[in-house]
């Protein structure tokens, strides 16, 4: 019940303020005591997911236009840093005496004052507009194992790699 509650909550927010679900469910489930980090994993990644085709379904409505190439390049090169983030997990979690929550959580919170400080005081000042074609490529994988890892969906920290690297608009 409280996974579920802390989900509905965590979307909400998530949808109003466009960063995603996952940043705010696993602290908070991470806090609640009463799930393992495989299965915070696996609640984040399901919500986010369900989040994310609820997003994709809207602008399709919309008719938003954006850039085929670089959307393609983008998500298969974040499904496999995915896949390398949650293989690392998987694997760190084999071990017991690695606190892998405490982890999670303080690079979280490092790369949370990093896009707040970045989208406050740096976003007009700081960006580039990458054009070689493995850079969505190299972005993707790396900002994908994070997300991943971290089990969190990656809302917030690819609007800032978004913005950063190629110019984007949030």
């Amino acid at each position: 019940m409280i996974a579920l509650l802390v989900a509905l909550c965590a979307s909400i927010v998530g949808a109003i303020s466009g960063i995603g679900g996952g940043v705010i469910i696993k602290p908070l489930l991470d806090l609640s005591g009463n799930y393992s980090t495989a299965v915070i994993s696996i609640l984040s990644s399901a919500t986010v997911f369900s989040m994310s085709a609820a997003a994709l379904f809207k602008h399709y409505r919309l008719h938003t236009k954006f850039d085929m190439k670089f959307a393609t390049y983008i998500a298969i090169s974040s499904m496999i840093g995915g896949l390398l983030g949650q293989s690392l997990l998987s694997s760190l979690l084999k071990f017991d005496n690695i606190p892998i929550k405490q982890i999670q959580n303080f690079v979280l919170m490092i790369l949370l004052i990093i896009v707040l400080i970045y989208m406050n005081k740096f976003k007009e000042k700081y960006h580039w507009h990458l054009k070689n074609p493995l850079a969505p490529i190299l972005v993707g994988i790396f900002f994908g194992f994070l997300s991943a890892f971290l089990g969190i969906g990656g809302g917030p920290i690819n609007l800032v790699a978004l913005t950063l690297f190629f110019s984007m608009n949030t």
